[in-house]
């Protein structure tokens, strides 16, 4: 077995943790401007977007879902 190299847990031994971590922003804007949203409201009650940081709240408050 090469130097450093991981092995499997001996029997009776728990693993230090989670193999991977994976977290997930579903507000990522990955093409900044053009991300959809469905809001039920009329155009003209809806805030401009804002910047790709606040997306989050933005979208909260308009209880905004994705829209693709």
């Amino acid at each position: 077995r090469p130097s450093g190299a991981a092995s499997a847990p001996s029997r009776g031994e728990q693993p230090a943790g989670p193999p991977l971590t994976w977290s997930v922003d579903s507000q990522a804007w990955k093409l900044g401007c053009g991300h959809d949203y469905v809001i039920a409201k009329p155009p003209d009650q809806v805030p401009p977007p804002p910047a790709p940081q606040d997306a989050a709240p933005w979208a909260a408050t308009q209880n905004a879902v994705h829209g693709g």
